[in-house]
């Protein structure tokens, strides 16, 4: 530092020179230490951290605390990020959760299980949910291949911990559905977990999505088994009739008579007059 020197001064602890003929020497930087005639700042170890600049030794730096990391030369620590924990101190990297684990916070000090209906892959940040048409109980999946596909007649939507069996009026004809398809027009289905649409009956009509076969109103019938609409049962004739749910009209008997078209029924004939035959 002066002039007539006989020899030069080594830095004392926590300062350090990486330079020649220098006439003082240099304050230690953050994330490092430096010892009593230091000619460069030494790092921090990984796993320690330090924002002084005054450290001579490397017990000067701060180990980590659980659930942070801290590379080597670092100035401060950080925390760990999703997906990775630090279960101890001192630590100069997090570790991915393992295959069937997840973490969704910071600077966790261990992963949790998968949860019901999902499956982790290694280092999730959160559990994925099983796919539509797969389900599953289990805590600790890692793939969704390991998802359990729904079976025929069942539905399972995304995330799903359990099948469910498709209402009347709907069918899942094969497995992995991630919700059941309505009877087209003309069909039905009045039993659960079905896997296929039932004919409409006759004198009866199936609109989409029919849980039972819908009775042709009186006054009209059909024999079709294909019908999705009101509209397609047919008006009886006159002198003619059709109960609700007939299949055919049928003539009015002797004594009685149908004046118009669609009839539920033939009335009486009046006193005073008759009628001998049928269909009037």
């Amino acid at each position: 530092p002066t002039a007539s020197m006989g020899m030069c001064e080594p830095c004392i602890g926590g300062k350090y020179q990486n330079a020649t003929a220098a006439t003082e020497c240099r304050s230690c930087m953050q994330g490092s230490y430096c010892p009593a005639g230091a000619s460069a700042p030494l790092p921090c170890t990984e796993g320690s951290y330090s924002a002084n600049t005054d450290n001579d030794d490397a017990s000067d730096c701060t180990p980590t605390d659980p659930g942070y990391y801290a590379p080597t030369g670092s100035t401060e620590q950080m925390a760990c990020a999703a997906g990775t924990v630090a279960p101890t101190a001192s630590m100069g990297a997090c570790e991915p959760c393992v295959s069937g684990t997840y973490q969704n916070a910071t600077g966790a000090t261990e992963c949790r299980d998968c949860e019901q209906g999902s499956y982790c892959p290694p280092g999730a940040a959160a559990a994925l949910p099983c796919s539509a048409g797969t389900f599953s109980t289990a805590t600790n999946l890692e793939s969704a291949s390991q998802c359990t596909e729904a079976g025929p007649g069942y539905y399972a939507p995304t995330g799903s911990t359990e099948q469910m069996a498709c209402a009347a009026g709907t069918v899942a004809p094969t497995a992995s559905m991630g919700m059941c398809e309505p009877c087209i027009g003309g069909k039905y289905q009045n039993a659960t977990a079905a896997t296929e649409c039932r004919d409409c009956m006759q004198g009866s009509y199936c609109p989409a999505g029919a849980a039972a076969a819908l009775p042709c109103a009186e006054g009209s019938y059909s024999a079709n088994t294909d019908n999705d609409g009101i509209a397609d049962c047919m008006r009886t004739d006159a002198g003619f009739y059709a109960p609700t749910g007939s299949t055919e009209q049928s003539p009015c008997l002797a004594g009685s008579h149908a004046p118009s078209t669609g009839m539920g029924a033939c009335f009486l004939c009046p006193a005073g007059k008759f009628t001998s035959t049928t269909g009037n």
